[in-house]
């Protein structure tokens, strides 16, 4: 299954206290790819340096640049 990654679904799975991590988390790992867009990766430094706090709005990207994979 192909899941495209959204700004609202990869938060939700980054922040332990969003009553739908656990939804959220296990829709990510039973995909076979997850799409993310460089506009969703902002956003989600945007909002949760925001809500949450800058330290654990880096610690999202940097796990998600740590599982980049390129189809080209």
């Amino acid at each position: 299954m192909i899941v495209i990654g959204d700004t609202s679904g990869l938060v939700s799975a980054f922040n332990a206290d969003d009553p739908g991590q656990a939804a959220a988390r296990s829709a990510f790992r039973r995909a076979s790819v997850t799409v993310i867009s460089p506009l969703v990766i902002a956003e989600i430094e945007h909002i949760m340096s925001r809500n949450i706090d800058r330290n654990a709005a880096h610690a999202a990207i940097d796990w998600l640049l740590a599982h980049v994979t390129s189809g080209f």
